[in-house]
């Protein structure tokens, strides 16, 4: 019995071997990628984060992170190089995201996402952005109107805080996609603009679509509302506001709905083993949160007519929003960025196997069918609009 106790504390007191002490590293909050000018090789930036300087207790006036940039071959040199220009060792257990400039990701990511992925350093549940026609690392360089000091909270907040006008994707779930046949991998698009009160603010809006992992184009806030849409599941849920004109978009009264709930389905039709359309069924569960109509109703049966109106509008309104990114996507991209190939292969992989060495030209041209509805289940507690009195 001594004999076991023995040994149990020995076990106890016994250390981590591969520990490393916080007066030893460097603790990387954010990464950026970007071609040097000769256009041969890379530069790495990493934004350090210096915790004395964001202390509550005895904050020191440093900034509260340092900038270094290394510029080399190859992803794995340029870590290691890194090291040699701080004091510390880099530690990337706490890195938030990965920005990627849209002249490396033309090229392709996988060697990248692989390098991530084969150092184990930094962890796969990292977000990933691509910038368009800027460089990553402005965006790390940029000084947010946020609350935290430190760039790389700021942008880390705003992809846990998109709505689906963004897309927040991480460096797992791309390198799943890149590899995955039937799907093509759509990631978050980011850059600066100028305010008028703020100056430049960093923005999380639009995608970056990929055919494989290069990227050959882009959507903007409104196709990637659309393709979240299509992308909404029991797992992947959206959530954001809309505005839906009632009449000609000239003169229109616009109605803003709340989508509380939006649930998709992808079904290929076949026959006698033969793909022959798609039937994409999309089910918007929302509210009523703005009106500009400019009268008020004078009965129940009146109110209910006209959510009936606001219903049918919408729902004209958004099938030609998912018909013009569909085609956007079989046309100018010839891509299938919403997984209708991995839907059939799930459904049949007899039918699959007949079409996915040649997967781009059908997909490209292959029919499809939109089944979209809009259930209003809650409009406030205002019936039509408030309307001033002299």
């Amino acid at each position: 019995m001594k004999k076991t106790i023995i040994l149990l504390a020995l076990f106890l007191l016994v250390g981590c071997w591969d520990r490393q002490e916080l007066t030893d590293i460097g603790i990387v909050g954010a990464i950026a990628i970007d071609k040097a000018d000769n256009n041969k090789e890379y530069i790495l930036t990493l934004q350090f984060l210096r915790p004395a300087a964001q202390s509550t207790q005895t904050p020191t006036p440093d900034e509260p992170f340092l900038m270094v940039s290394v510029t080399g071959e190859n992803l794995a040199q340029l870590m290691r190089k890194a090291n040699r220009v701080i004091d510390r060792n880099g530690f990337y257990d706490h890195n938030k995201l990965v920005i990627i400039s849209d002249k490396v990701a033309e090229e392709g990511l996988l060697p990248i996402v692989e390098t991530f992925h084969r150092r184990k350093e930094i962890r796969s549940h990292a977000w990933l952005a691509i910038t368009k026609e800027q460089e990553a690392r402005s965006i790390l360089e940029n000084r947010e109107h946020g609350i935290s000091r430190v760039p790389a909270n700021f942008l880390n907040g705003q992809f846990h805080t998109s709505n689906y006008y963004a897309i927040s994707t991480t460096l797992l779930s791309f390198f799943k996609e890149a590899l995955q046949a039937g799907t093509n991998p759509v990631v978050g698009s980011i850059f600066t603009e100028k305010d008028e009160k703020l100056g430049e603010k960093t923005v999380l809006e639009g995608g970056a679509v990929f055919k494989k992992d290069a990227l050959i184009g882009f959507i903007n806030e409104g196709e990637t509302a659309v393709y979240n849409w299509i992308q909404a599941d029991d797992e992947i849920k959206t959530r954001g506001a809309i505005s839906i004109p009632l009449h000609n978009e000239d003169n229109a009264e616009y109605v803003t709905l709340l989508m509380n709930d939006s649930r998709s389905k992808i079904k290929p039709s076949l026959n006698n083993d033969r793909l022959e359309s798609f039937d994409i069924t999309i089910r918007h569960i929302v509210e009523i949160s703005g009106d500009q109509l400019s009268y008020n109703f004078k009965s129940r049966k009146q109110y209910h007519e006209y959510l009936k109106k606001v219903e049918k509008k919408s729902e004209e309104f958004l099938t030609n929003q998912v018909h013009a990114l569909i085609d956007k996507a079989q046309k100018d991209f010839q891509t299938d960025i919403f997984g209708f190939g991995e839907t059939l292969y799930k459904t049949d992989p007899k039918v699959w196997n007949t079409v996915k060495d040649n997967w781009p030209d059908t997909f490209s041209n292959i029919p499809y069918e939109v089944n979209l509805t809009v259930d209003i289940k809650n409009t406030g507690l205002l019936q039509g609009s408030l309307e001033a009195k002299e």
